[in-house]
């Protein structure tokens, strides 16, 4: 948390209760809420897959440290680099992985983004042209 906080503020979503001395970064606002935050962070850093790649789609890097591996978020890790896949919790590792994830130019993210959507399909739309088309 001093890490990032040498580079922004830091807000912390999560399930689980806080030390004290975080607590007052705790994440306040609804739920439903979170990704309109998410959207104007520089990074996602945590232990949630699908938080990593749901940031990856909105342009936010992510940093996902687990050491439980996710094949889609290798696969946005090497294909467009929103995702930094560090396979530990180990404090040094994931500082690594934080300055990498900071290093990448909001812009360029942006970009990446883009290629993620369009090399992406809808995945309602395919659901929906599947079931019309069965049903004609």
């Amino acid at each position: 948390v001093a890490l990032l906080e040498r580079k922004g503020r830091v807000i912390i979503s999560t399930e689980s209760p806080l030390p004290s001395d975080l607590a007052d970064r705790v994440y306040q606002g609804r739920p439903e809420h979170l990704h309109h935050l998410l959207a104007f962070c520089r990074a996602c850093i945590g232990e949630s897959a699908t938080l990593a790649s749901e940031s990856a789609v909105l342009g936010v890097p992510a940093l996902y440290a687990a050491q439980v591996s996710r094949g889609y978020l290798d696969d946005i890790e090497r294909r467009y680099g929103l995702v930094r896949v560090v396979g530990s919790t180990d404090p040094a590792a994931v500082s690594r992985g934080i300055e990498k994830v900071l290093a990448l130019v909001p812009k360029e993210a942006q970009l990446r983004r883009l290629r993620l959507l369009e090399d992406t399909c809808d995945v309602t739309d395919t659901i929906y042209r599947s079931l019309t088309a069965f049903a004609s």
